[in-house]
């Protein structure tokens, strides 16, 4: 009975998530977040369209948990002349995906549309210009999580300092965050986006107000300057 649970879970996410049966996992990932544009609740159809009703991006969200699970079963399964038993083992999901569908659905908390979408910097940094006109465009709030993550890319991306100082100041222009999503920006990006060429940092400080100055800020200023020997 739990086989033909999972087969019909599988089958039916395969179908939430518009891919053919068989898809690659980047083929899966790009129809996720290209599916979660398209039902989340953060979304608009068009200028002043109500808010969606989170039930699609809930169903997208558990599709796309069920299909990641089976590429992770699938690439788990096990060499040939392998016992049975050990078979079972390595190919045994962590969750019943009955379990992980029911849960996704039933989430007390829907991550924002911009958390959904920095995901991707996870593994593609070089995207994050890209999602940051996306985010900017769509008028996404951001929090400390998304902004992080986009600070990350800027620096694994190799976009550096300048590039996460002008989206902090656009973010700010644009009011897209709290005062603490800010602090936790500019932390951020002393923490991530380090350089030897001064010139970048210093323009940070400048932006730094007596608001952004919290504990972490002063420690991430702290470290940054250790380094030279004028200190700050």
């Amino acid at each position: 009975a739990m086989l033909r649970i999972r087969r019909y879970l599988t089958t039916s996410a395969w179908h939430t998530l518009r891919v053919p049966v068989g898809s690659t996992k980047q083929q899966i990932k790009a129809a996720y977040y290209g599916r979660a544009k398209q039902t989340h609740p953060d979304s608009r159809c068009a200028e002043g369209a109500a808010t969606l009703c989170p039930k699609a991006f809930l169903e997208v969200q558990a599709a796309f948990d069920e299909l990641m699970a089976h590429e992770d079963a699938s690439n788990r399964a096990p060499a040939p002349g392998t016992s049975a038993n050990h078979a079972a083992r390595a190919t045994a999901a962590p969750r019943p995906s009955a379990q992980r569908w029911h849960a996704a659905r039933t989430s007390a908390r829907i991550r924002s549309l911009g958390e959904v979408l920095c995901d991707r910097l996870i593994e593609e940094p070089e995207l994050v210009s890209e999602l940051w006109t996306e985010i900017v465009n769509r008028r996404l709030a951001v929090n400390e999580q998304m902004s992080d993550a986009l600070m990350r890319a800027c620096a694994r991306g190799g976009l550096g300092m300048a590039t996460a100082l002008a989206m902090l100041r656009e973010e700010t222009n644009l009011g897209l965050f709290s005062q603490s999503a800010r602090a936790s920006t500019i932390s951020s990006i002393l923490c991530h986006c380090k350089e030897d060429d001064m010139d970048a940092t210093y323009s940070l400080v400048d932006e730094i107000t007596d608001a952004d100055r919290t504990p972490e800020v002063l420690a991430a200023l702290q470290v940054t300057f250790s380094k030279w020997p004028s200190g700050y």
